[in-house]
């Protein structure tokens, strides 16, 4: 290897080395940012019960969790046991005038499964999973690519779901709904706080915990 080979392959390897660190610097962060996002959730469960406006606050975290995961659209619909419906009740992203006050069928979709049966679901390809319902895109001409869903569970009581839609980045994984579902309790919380009714489902909140390990 002549002088001058020798001096480009050390260039193109510090450069691709640079790129590296560049690379790792930025997961650090994100990683970083992840764990903060997770402690200030735990610490918010301490304060819902008699904060001012819990909704306020447990629309506040939504969005903290939309950012940290990086998600184009984000919902919190709590459950109706009156007429068996989801009413979007904070709604981030493209449809947030259009979802709003919106009501959906608890029976179906992958929300109808997680208010079924009180575990948190993961859909990286909707279009080839059984539970997912085309109707809200089909209403609103939306286009979902990803979803990650889990309930708001506390003692047993369901009374909604969280749904983040569109990872940007890659798939949802595991630790995006241990996040979520975290949130989740908080958001059963927040709910029971202003008086709303749940219904009830046989898995318990140890039961969810299960899933997620």
């Amino acid at each position: 290897m002549s002088t001058r080979e020798a001096t480009r392959f050390l260039q193109q390897e510090n450069q691709r080395l640079q790129q590296e660190n560049k690379a790792l610097d930025a997961q650090i962060d994100k990683l970083q940012h992840y764990m903060e996002v997770f402690a200030e959730i735990y610490w918010t469960s301490q304060w819902v019960p008699t904060a001012e406006d819990p909704m306020e606050m447990l629309s506040q975290k939504l969005y903290d969790v939309i950012q940290v995961i990086d998600t184009e659209d984000g919902s919190i619909a709590q459950f109706d046991p009156e007429s068996n419906e989801l009413v979007f009740r904070i709604v981030y992203g493209r449809l947030q005038q259009q979802l709003t006050g919106h009501r959906i069928s608890s029976k179906e979709g992958v929300a109808g499964w997680v208010i079924n049966n009180g575990g948190p679901v993961i859909v990286n390809n909707p279009r080839q999973d059984w539970r997912f319902s085309p109707a809200v895109d089909t209403e609103f001409a939306f286009l979902t690519q990803s979803i990650l869903c889990v309930p708001m569970l506390l003692e047993g009581d369901i009374y909604g779901i969280i749904e983040l839609i569109n990872k940007r980045d890659g798939d949802f994984q595991e630790y995006d709904a241990t996040l979520l579902s975290l949130l989740g309790h908080i958001g059963a919380m927040a709910l029971k706080a202003t008086g709303a009714s749940p219904g009830v489902i046989e898995a318990s909140d140890d039961d969810i915990l299960q899933l997620l390990a």
